[in-house]
């Protein structure tokens, strides 16, 4: 199939410019204005008499097939080809009718000013007033604003569930799509459409394919910076409702890790669990479709960059400690606490207080209810948390700290080191340029950047390392790597779990809320805030 749209592709462009050059002269234009790209889609306008801005929709990857199919269009009408039945083929494969058009003497130009008049038609303006709203939406959507919706509670209090933000697409520089023909208005499946119904089946092509490329940017990543990212473990899903948020990977980790530490038998190590797990998945193809996904068509997520390119990293208790110093104090992080009451909190005080529904119901507090117990569990920020404590209902408060356990393996690296989400690290963020040292204890570290993000082969062999077929002690890191994590960090699917993000899964910078929607409607005070 790529070998078929590349042959298709470059006919079209021969055909274009061999077609051009018979039929420029015919409008009293050069020849060798058809050599030039871009500048000869300008000549087409200049001759058919419409605007001349077109011209810079072509140039966007995907959205410019539209525009340059509209400017064919024109371009027939104005040697007198008219007609869906001849524009229509004329569309499919200009490739061949536009040299015929041009080598053709009985094609003759008609010079704008003796266009017949065009009849008017209510639903051919509302047509073609649609489509141009369809094109300048998509360029804006692709290469300047993205829209973005806050679809879980991981970066509370900064960020509510029914939030709306405008994603910056150039502030980090703008990344051309890897796979530009996409169905506008969706980002990888026709359910993005707000439609009832809709499959998850894929709304774009995967070839042909661009290369990772970025613009200048107007500032780097910065330690703090709200950013929104391809979930770099979503290359490979379970495509299916309940899963196709979850990555392949985390969806086998979370089931195999419950396998493990809930078994009466530990005497099977944990690979074992996690090998029967994929070998079910793998058996099952209708229980568990798969579907890879190229990187600007993983799910976006929306986190806060902890850590930039060479930060050493690590959280002792709770604490987030970025090259040996703790964190930026910021007031809006949110952390499980562990509360003893003697009777039930008022649900609406709490919403009062920004302490959501989110983060008051929860399986902790339902099964403290059901065996009668005085305990419950809150997500509060530090504030809120201070607040309780003056609650005549409140007997005691305490912030939940995650220990080290060396049987868990859902958090990274996996390799049941023991870490923690409160009790993590020391790990160091990877830098483009810099080399590091490959030993057995850090390559389950950096295994999946020389392998998946980096595109090289990595085995281990007889307790030797293998990249690309040879021995190796070392590896020279291709791109940038962030750190991410969310505000609400007791509630967060984030990099602590998957690793790290490579710079070319960045998508941008969240820059204003513009819209927000909660349990008690319209949050008008959230309306237009820049973050």
């Amino acid at each position: 199939m790529y070998y078929i749209v590349l042959l298709y592709l470059i006919a079209t462009s021969v055909g274009l410019v061999v077609g051009l050059w018979k039929l420029f002269p015919k409008a009293g234009e050069a020849s060798w204005k058809a050599l030039i790209p871009v500048y000869n889609f300008w000549i087409i306008q200049k001759i058919t008499g419409k605007p001349k801005y077109w011209v810079i929709g072509t140039i966007f990857p995907g959205i410019g097939l539209l525009v340059i199919w509209g400017m064919l269009v024109n371009l027939y009408k104005s040697f007198g080809i008219n007609g869906f039945s001849k524009h229509l083929p004329g569309l499919i494969a200009p490739f061949y009718f536009l040299p015929k058009y041009g080598f053709d003497p009985n094609v003759k130009y008609i010079p704008v000013d003796q266009m017949p008049q065009r009849p008017r038609v209510v639903w051919r303006e509302w047509a073609e007033a649609a489509l141009f709203a369809v094109i300048v939406a998509t360029i804006a959507k692709g290469y300047t604003f993205e829209p973005y919706k806050i679809p879980s509670s991981s970066m509370e209090e900064t960020m509510l569930v029914g939030d709306y933000l405008f994603v910056s697409k150039f502030h980090y520089g703008l990344r051309l799509p890897n796979t530009p023909f996409t169905i506008p208005f969706t980002h990888n499946k026709w359910a993005d459409l707000p439609l009832p119904g809709m499959p998850l089946s894929r709304t774009y092509l995967e070839r042909p394919h661009i290369p990772y490329t970025r613009f200048p940017a107007i500032s780097k990543p910065k330690n703090g910076d709200i950013m929104v990212f391809n979930f770099p473990e979503s290359d490979t899903i379970i495509n299916t409702p309940e899963l196709f948020a979850q990555s392949y990977y985390n969806y086998i980790r979370g089931s195999a890790d419950m396998l493990y530490r809930h078994a009466a038998d530990r005497s099977k190590p944990y690979a074992f669990y996690e090998n029967m797990i994929r070998k079910d998945i793998h058996s099952n193809p209708a229980k568990y479709p798969l579907e890879t996904r190229p990187v600007d068509k993983r799910e976006n997520f929306v986190k806060r960059c902890v850590g930039i390119p060479g930060d050493k990293l690590e959280i002792k208790n709770g604490v987030l400690f970025i090259n040996d110093a703790p964190e930026k104090e910021n007031s809006k992080r949110q952390f499980h606490y562990i509360l003893t009451v003697n009777s039930e909190f008022n649900r609406k005080n709490l919403l009062n207080m920004g302490v959501t529904s989110e983060d008051q119901d929860n399986e902790f507090n339902t099964e403290s209810k059901r065996l009668g117990k005085n305990s419950r569990q809150l997500t509060l920020t530090p504030a809120q948390a201070e607040k309780l404590k003056t609650f005549s209902n409140v007997l005691s408060i305490e912030q939940v700290i995650y220990e080290k356990d060396s049987t868990k393996h859902t958090i990274f690296p996996h390799d049941g080191r023991g870490w923690s989400i409160d009790n993590f690290g020391p790990i160091v963020v990877p830098k483009r340029g810099e080399t590091v040292q490959l030993t057995a204890e850090n390559l389950p570290v950096y295994k999946r950047i020389i392998d998946t993000y980096e595109g090289n082969s990595l085995e281990l062999k007889n307790g030797q390392i293998i990249i690309n077929g040879a021995p190796a002690t070392s590896y020279t890191f291709k791109m940038d790597y962030y750190w991410l994590m969310g505000d609400n960090r007791h509630n967060s699917l984030d990099s602590r779990y998957w690793g790290f993000v490579p710079e070319d899964h960045v998508v941008g910078k969240a820059s204003m809320i513009f819209f927000s929607s909660g349990e008690d409607g319209i949050r008008w005070n959230r309306i237009f805030t820049f973050l």
